[in-house]
């Protein structure tokens, strides 16, 4: 799970904290990610409200902006895919600064293509 943020100006009453830690280690988001973003094998831990808890090793978010944001969504045993249109070819760079340039790149050829002139219909033309 990846915790996100929002901005709001309304008051919101506190869940109370689990007492217990949700994840029990099943593995499964390791096993649907088709980029990996989550070792299998790999902890770390993390501090949320205070309680220090385990919870699964990740690569850099640009892996998972690369998953999750159109750009790979195939796994890596080819069987599935996610709703991504788009292929990047296995494996995903191990290094960060090689993985976010990869990401840069992806996110320019969009801008580039979408750049692109719009013929807008005129009335004559509809």
């Amino acid at each position: 799970m990846l915790l996100g943020t929002v901005l709001t100006s309304a008051v919101l009453e506190p869940d109370p904290l689990c007492e217990i830690n949700p994840y029990d280690r099943c593995g499964f988001c390791t096993l649907v990610c088709p980029v990996q973003m989550m070792s299998p094998k790999k902890a770390d831990k993390a501090i949320i409200a205070g309680i220090t808890e385990e919870i699964a090793a990740r690569r850099p978010n640009s892996c998972c902006w690369i998953g999750c944001g159109d750009y790979h969504g195939l796994s890596s045993d080819g069987k599935w895919s996610n709703w991504s249109p788009y292929r990047v070819d296995y494996p995903l760079p191990a290094d960060k600064n090689e993985l976010d340039a990869k990401l840069v790149n992806l996110r320019k050829a969009d801008l580039e293509s979408c750049a692109q002139p719009i013929h807008r219909l005129q009335g004559s033309d509809v």
